[in-house]
């Protein structure tokens, strides 16, 4: 049952999607996320009721991985964020901070998750599971998304297709049925066949693992993960979130640290040099003009 019809009503007629933008909001949401059109728009749907959550709970609160995909977007339109949808329509902050990570956090937030569900119940009725998984399901081990690259490959899907093809004639040549014995016959033509499957084969590889190496050089920021957790208590509002924005930060802090520190290296030793250059004029111009006049009295 809504407490607040006033506020639920401005958070509902709020509009996220820029009627000029020619990617807007939503789009975007479920470009990003391999999402179709109209499931990113519940999922914008069932945001609002979170943040309405947030702002009227007065407690702790933890949003489920596609709310909180589209709360980390919703944060990049910094502007729209702050000014119009906190500032205009909510009147106070919402945060969205860095959780301290370990055993006690993760039962913390498991805990704020089932009172956001049984208060999503009781205002908006039964969560939808697509959106709102129960809380097993929300904090187990992601089944996509994350690889161990120190036990897979990675391969992209042009080389796999690069492989598929080359090894169509292998099996065409190899396939010779022949009474009772084997389908495969290791003759000249399948031995050249075996040999260029390998070669793509290591090919494909090598440039799966070429192109990551070039990803991890150029990615200057990291990504986010974990859990998050709201609350209302005050008038500035926080979630807990693992983030590498504050690590990128540092790093690029750091990078034009130690360039304006090589700066000031350098116009020092320029500094000094210039400074040596001037006090060898002095010390040798008295001795020029002394043999320039020895000169002129020898002629």
């Amino acid at each position: 049952m809504l407490t607040d019809t006033a506020l639920w009503q401005a958070i509902n007629a709020y509009e996220i999607d820029a009627a000029d933008a020619a990617l807007p909001f939503s789009r975007r949401l479920a470009r990003d996320n391999d999402w179709s059109h109209s499931f990113a728009l519940a999922a914008i749907a069932d945001y609002k009721r979170f943040i309405y959550l947030i702002c009227t709970s007065g407690t702790v609160l933890t949003p489920s991985e596609e709310i909180d995909a589209v709360w980390h977007l919703h944060l990049l339109y910094t502007r729209d964020y702050w000014d119009r949808f906190c500032g205009q329509t909510l009147g106070r902050k919402i945060h969205h901070g860095p959780t301290k990570g370990g055993a006690v956090e993760a039962d913390t937030y498991l805990t704020c998750y089932r009172r956001t569900l049984s208060l999503y119940e009781e205002v908006f009725g039964p969560p939808p599971p697509a959106l709102w998984p129960d809380a097993a399901t929300r904090f187990s081990p992601p089944p996509r998304k994350s690889v161990d690259r120190s036990t897979h490959i990675i391969l992209p899907k042009r080389q796999v297709f690069l492989c598929l093809t080359a090894g169509l004639p292998l099996l065409l040549a190899g396939c010779k049925l022949e009474g009772m014995h084997l389908p495969f016959k290791l003759d000249g033509g399948l031995v050249f066949y075996i040999f260029l499957l390998v070669c793509i084969v290591i090919f494909a590889v090598t440039s799966a693992k070429k192109q990551e190496k070039g990803k991890r050089n150029n990615n200057d920021s990291s990504g986010c993960g974990g859990s998050g957790c709201s609350t209302s208590n005050s008038s500035d509002h926080h979630s807990g979130h693992d983030s590498g924005h504050e690590l990128w930060r540092r790093r690029l802090w750091m990078q034009q640290f130690g360039l304006r520190k090589w700066l000031r290296w350098r116009r020092r030793l320029n500094g000094r040099r210039l400074r040596h250059k001037r006090l060898e004029r002095l010390q040798i111009a008295p001795h020029k003009r002394l043999g320039r006049t020895f000169q002129r009295q020898g002629r």
